[in-house]
């Protein structure tokens, strides 16, 4: 397989910004904004694409913290 197969395939397996907002439920902002503040990890690919694991999206529901 060469590097540019490589490469497509992992942007296959990662989501846009527009797609983890429509998935949380949230504007394309807030996702912006929580990954500028390091509360989201992203990929970027290029100057222009930025891609997200769906893994990192689902971890968001899980983080706890504080006292009970």
């Amino acid at each position: 397989m060469s590097r540019n197969g490589i490469a497509a395939d992992k942007l296959r397996r990662k989501v846009s910004i527009i797609e983890a907002a429509e998935y949380l439920g949230v504007s394309e902002r807030t996702i912006r904004n929580w990954i500028a503040t390091g509360i989201l990890p992203a990929y970027r690919y290029g100057p222009r694409v930025v891609r997200i694991d769906p893994g990192d999206l689902d971890a968001l529901g899980r983080r706890t913290g504080g006292a009970a």
